[in-house]
């Protein structure tokens, strides 16, 4: 990069004349050029980006202390400070994943409005909270709450009638994996909500006695996509990691790969 031509306006007086007489003789009022000329000066004294510099490094300065001695507490707060419109959500956990920190998946029994920690005052573990859910209405997480803490939920029934949630609401629940606590694992907590309906008047001090139904888990491949369709992120493994044996046989490197250069790049250019 370049050094400036000027500091502190040293050096541009050079170009008085042609600024200044050049706008004089395409019609503009000397004063007016003179003035324009003296906001050239002062652009030219480089005040913004000295400004934005000494702002930035501060706060870079602070959040990288944090970032590295309370990997878990930076986590929590970004989060709760999307949208952010840099770092992507899925980035923060991937990226605090591998800084060890321990990223619990949102859970109607244990997550509040916020990203939280647990597990305090040990090392603590971050747990997301029900903002994460992209589609999940502000009023209905606040009911979710507000039911548990009256009273912890018996089992999805019980939990959708005292938090007051719809049969959509349910199922966007059970697709984010959100009643794991309740109904198991994602199949079964899809099926547990779509199977719930407003039981009529004549029966609602009937007893009800069905077999329950057990389904086989989704793979973890349709369980990402599920992931990353209900919350933006996903705490399995990175989707690449399914394809990575496929990349192999194809003499495609991974970025771990890469920092072994040139020693891997010999091996996958005899193995093409």
């Amino acid at each position: 990069m370049r050094a400036p031509l000027w500091i502190n306006g040293v050096g541009l007086e050079r170009y008085y004349a042609k600024i200044v007489n050049g706008m004089t003789e395409r019609g503009y009022e000397k004063g007016f050029a003179e003035q324009i000329f003296e906001q050239i000066k002062g652009f030219s004294e480089h005040g913004f980006p000295e400004s934005h510099a000494a702002s930035f490094a501060l706060l870079v300065y602070a959040s990288c202390w944090i970032k590295c001695h309370h990997p878990a507490e930076f986590l929590a707060a970004m989060l709760n400070s999307q949208p952010l419109g840099f770092y992507s959500p899925s980035q923060l956990a991937q990226d605090a994943k591998r800084h060890d920190v321990e990223v619990r998946p949102a859970d109607v029994l244990h997550s509040d409005l916020d990203c939280t920690l647990e597990n305090l005052p040990h090392r603590p573990a971050v747990r997301l909270g029900l903002r994460m859910l992209s589609s999940l209405r502000w009023e209905s997480a606040q009911r979710i709450v507000e039911a548990r803490g009256e009273n912890l939920f018996d089992n999805a029934e019980d939990f959708a009638r005292r938090a007051g949630l719809e049969l959509h609401e349910m199922k966007l629940l059970a697709s984010a994996d959100a009643l794991r606590s309740l109904s198991g694992h994602r199949r079964n907590a899809v099926w547990d909500a779509s199977a719930l309906r407003a039981t009529p008047r004549l029966l609602r001090d009937a007893p009800v006695d069905e077999d329950i139904l057990e389904l086989a888990p989704a793979p973890e491949g349709e369980e990402i996509m599920f992931d990353y369709a209900a919350t933006g992120l996903t705490l399995r493994r990175h989707p690449l990691a399914l394809l990575r044996p496929a990349l192999s046989k194809r003499g495609l490197m991974s970025a771990a790969d890469c920092m072994t250069c040139p020693t891997a790049m010999r091996s996958a250019i005899a193995a093409s």
